[in-house]
Order: structure tokens, then sequence, then C-alpha cells
């Protein structure tokens, strides 16, 4: 059921069509012929936005920069990964830093920023990783594997990665301190199919 509010914004847009379709535009009949707040057109027409079209007071991001950041999130999935905190958090100083005026330094996001960043976001998901004895004999499951295989094929086609290219790892993994017990930040909603490369308790190198 909508809200006051918008029940409001939908008599304020009533309003402006109506001001269109005038021949001489007058926008205190136009608010009255459909019972809106006369301020609230006049802003409209001059170009002021409603709330619920404004970004949050508390946004650092604009919204094409928060979508190079989901992009990031996404890109760190298919790794099968998924970012920490601090990840998430320096990705987004960066991203500022590069669309910063020269000359001009970046704002400073605050400790709290990631918190408030997973609140708006409804797609984006705080999920502890466990360690690797679980996923390792739930990733024995044919689908699994096969899943996997097709995701390796399409990225090779993806990147244009040729057979020349390609090394072998032992089964002890190449990354170091991933697949503890520890807070990430994904896009899965399904959490069995972050897929944990690491061995419980083994730390290797790239």
């Amino acid at each position: 059921m909508p809200t006051e509010s918008e029940i409001i914004e939908i008599r304020v847009q009533d309003a402006l069509r109506e001001l269109s379709r005038m021949e001489t535009p007058n926008i205190r009949l136009a608010a009255r012929l459909h019972n809106a707040p006369f301020k609230r057109v006049y802003n409209r027409v001059n170009g002021i936005k409603s709330k619920m079209q404004r970004p949050g007071s508390n946004k650092m991001l604009n919204q094409h920069q928060e979508a190079m950041l989901l992009s990031y999130i996404d890109r760190i999935d298919r790794l099968g990964v998924g970012a920490l905190f601090h990840q998430v958090h320096n990705c987004a100083q960066r991203i500022l830093k590069l669309h910063a005026p020269d000359g001009t330094e970046p704002p400073t996001l605050g400790r709290d920023w990631t918190k408030r960043f997973l609140k708006r976001n409804p797609t984006v998901y705080k999920v502890k990783q466990k360690p690797i004895e679980i996923d390792r004999a739930a990733a024995n499951d044919p689908a699994a594997i096969q899943e996997w295989y097709t995701l390796y094929r399409n990225t090779k086609e993806q990147w244009g990665i040729l057979p020349c290219d390609e090394y072998n790892f032992d089964e002890s993994g190449f990354r170091i301190g991933i697949g503890g017990s520890q807070w990430i930040i994904t896009r899965v909603s399904d959490t069995k199919r972050i897929v944990e490369r690491t061995i419980r308790n083994e730390n290797s190198v790239y």
C-alpha cells in the first residue's frame, strides 16, 4: 500500500501532466485541479526533485559510482572468494579518488560507511565465511563440479586465455588467509554456492 508521501507525489505528477497540456500554463490551477500542494508542483517545475528521488544525505558515492562498486563485488564473487569489509571500503575510496576533480582531494569515507552501504543495498549480503571442511564435502556433488568447469570455460573464452597460458596448482591452493572463519561481503544470496578453495589451517602464496 502506498505511503502518504507516495500518494501526494502521484498527485503532483498528475498536476505536472495537466500543466503540460495547458495552452497557458498555470501552476496554481493545475495543483488545485489534482489536489496537489502548490509548493511541491512549483518545485518540480523548477527542477527540484522529491525526497524519494534524491540520494541520501550520507551517500558519498553517486549512482554510477555505486554501480562500479557492485561490479567489483560481483567480480570477487566470480573468483569464489568474497570481499572483505576493508576491501570494499578501500575500493569505494579508490573510486572517489578516480572521480575527484584535478587538484582536489576526494572526501574520506567514515569508519561505518560500509555498514550504511549494506543497509541501502538489499542485494548485497554480509555472511560468515566458514572453514573449508563442510563445503569441501558438499563440493563432491557432480552438479557443483559441472558448474565450476562451465565457469572455467566461460572465463577462458571471456579473457581469451590460451592453453599455453594455463598453469596447474596443487591441491593446497594459492591464497593467503582466505577460507578461515571471517565476515565477507557478497552478492550471492545462497552462501552454499560460495566455493572455498583453501584447505583448513593451510596457507600458501601467489
